[in-house]
């Protein structure tokens, strides 16, 4: 299932839900201020009440699809929704994994077609060279793409045996870096100065009730 499926998907069932409980929120809010203070607020300022977490969402929403752009065109890795894994090795070549992060393939260009090779249960990377365990031992030379495979047996081998760690530790080791760190301060930042606008026009007004000071001038 693609990243774009993924979310095109969720947009269509965000925007089923969004509607009707932001209006059902709002009229929520215009019947609880007519009961407890026997007053009518707009029904412009009950529907801000109604939406505005929705409006977080929304924008949570873009952001995300921001920084699936980021991790695809300019990190070469997943954006880390969906059921595929990825991460660069060097010269456009790829360890991919999906559905289970137990097991990866190595491509070139992009994670999908025939794999060079797959079932890889250890990888590492040695300069230019890939080192790993799947049905054989193997190792692709990055620079020419030569790949050689090897008995269990194989002194040749035996250089790279010790340093080899599992594909999921790999991934993660490569997946995740102080990018995304920054990547969340940007997308988060924004959000919390949002939040302090709305902290500041309902909750510090003095003397009312949450809802009520809403409507406050």
């Amino acid at each position: 299932m693609g990243i774009g499926f993924v979310i095109i998907i969720w947009g269509i069932i965000f925007t089923i839900l969004f509607a009707p409980t932001s209006f059902f929120i709002g009229l929520a809010v215009r019947w609880w201020v007519l009961r407890r203070e026997g007053r009518v607020i707009s029904f412009r300022r009950a529907m801000t009440f109604g939406i505005f977490p929705f409006i977080l969402l929304v924008y949570g929403f873009f952001a995300l699809i921001g920084y699936a752009f980021h991790c695809e065109l300019v990190r070469k890795v997943d954006p880390g929704i969906g059921d595929g894994w990825q991460v660069p090795l060097g010269n456009d070549y790829y360890l991919c994994m999906i559905d289970t992060p137990e097991h990866g393939y190595l491509m070139r260009h992009e994670c999908s077609g025939s794999p060079i090779i797959d079932g890889i249960s250890k990888i590492n990377v040695f300069d230019h060279v890939v080192a790993g365990k799947a049905k054989i031992d193997f190792t692709l030379d990055l620079t020419d793409g030569h790949l050689a495979e090897f008995d269990a047996a194989s002194e040749k081998f035996q250089i790279y045996e010790n340093e080899l760690v599992s594909v999921n530790q790999f991934y993660i080791e490569r997946r995740w870096s102080y990018i995304d760190v920054i990547a969340l301060l940007i997308i988060g930042i924004p959000a919390l100065f949002f939040i302090k606008w709305w902290y500041d026009r309902i909750i510090v007004i003095p003397g009312a009730s949450p809802i009520s000071k809403l409507t406050a001038s």
